[in-house]
């Protein structure tokens, strides 16, 4: 049967009308293209240097979270404002722990989470949602790192994830320990897509001068190829005068030496030692460490602990 002109030009309008909503229906689903907006905003997606180059500060969730500090948190929402002001341009932020029955679930207090990155975000900070594996349950591992992945903060995701590679708790045989970490280290890269990933790795200097036993055979190779930054905790405080470690500038050399020779030229992100231990002094040295070894990003361990007096030192 023919159909009159105008009604085929009408049905013509009707038909386009339709398949505009269905396309935006799906553009819109769970998973589509616009998954991960919040209020029609693109989600500003940050390159691996914008993110791990500039000055950061930490938060663990005895900073933080009630449940695990008490009533009184040394650290809340307002001062997300003071680290902004104080120069701090990324925040590590502990997002989940395992095995913890202070922390119920796959994240660590979401809401408190939620909170502290979308201030973060608004005072225009990146944010690195990071996690301690205990490597004795990959499936349990993954499933605190996926909830990381798909956490949504005022509809934009964590910036980029952090591995805190150092528990030996859980798998006692260092060969055992190693080959789940890098079975982890392959499963994360799968699932976090484009999402940087960093690191945080225990310094070469005390796994192969200080104590070798720590970690024997650490397997630098085996997770190089799903990381795209290294965060070493180069926690000089941790070292003796006798061991020519306990300097911040010696300590720091020495880390950014090792590291390249296991890794290559790759983005570094150094972790400064423990501000309650750290001076001033220290602080300079460890910034002119830096300064000799061409590394951008570094930070101070961490912000509850002091770290806001070092940040204008290493800024």
């Amino acid at each position: 049967m023919r159909r009159h002109p105008a009604g085929i030009a009408l049905a013509a309008v009707v038909g386009l009308v339709v398949l505009g909503i269905v396309v935006t229906a799906l553009a819109r689903r769970p998973g589509g293209p616009d998954s991960g907006r919040g209020a029609g905003r693109e989600v500003k997606v940050l390159s691996v240097d914008q993110v791990f180059d500039p000055v950061g500060a930490w938060l663990d969730v005895f900073d933080f979270n009630p449940a695990h500090s008490g009533a009184g948190a040394e650290v809340g929402v307002d001062d997300i404002d003071k680290m902004a002001a104080a120069g701090v341009r990324t925040l590590y932020l502990q997002a989940a722990r395992p095995e913890d029955p202070r922390a119920p679930g796959a994240l660590v207090n979401p809401e408190l989470l939620t909170r502290i990155t979308v201030r973060a975000h608004q005072k225009g900070l990146a944010v690195v949602g990071w996690y301690l594996p205990h490597l004795s349950d990959l499936d349990a591992d993954m499933g605190h790192l996926k909830a990381m992945i798909e956490f949504r903060a005022g509809g934009r995701p964590f910036d980029a994830i952090g591995l805190d590679i150092e528990w030996r708790g859980g798998v006692a045989d260092p060969v055992v320990r190693s080959a789940n970490l890098v079975e982890l280290s392959r499963r994360l890269r799968a699932a976090a897509g484009a999402i940087p990933l960093g690191a945080i790795v225990l310094p070469p200097v005390l796994l192969e001068v200080v104590n070798p036993d720590f970690w024997p055979g650490f397997p630098w190779a085996g997770i190089k190829p799903y990381f795209d930054a290294w965060l070493p905790m180069s926690y000089w405080t941790d070292r003796t005068t006798a061991s020519g470690f306990r300097d911040a500038h010696q300590n720091t050399l020495a880390n950014v030496v090792r590291l390249r020779g296991h890794l290559g030229e790759v983005k570094i992100h150094m972790v400064g030692g423990v501000a309650t231990s750290a001076t001033t002094e220290d602080y300079r040295g460890f910034s002119a460490a830096l300064a000799e070894t061409g590394v951008a990003g570094r930070s101070v361990y961490d912000w509850a602990s002091g770290g806001v007096n070092h940040v204008a030192t290493i800024r």
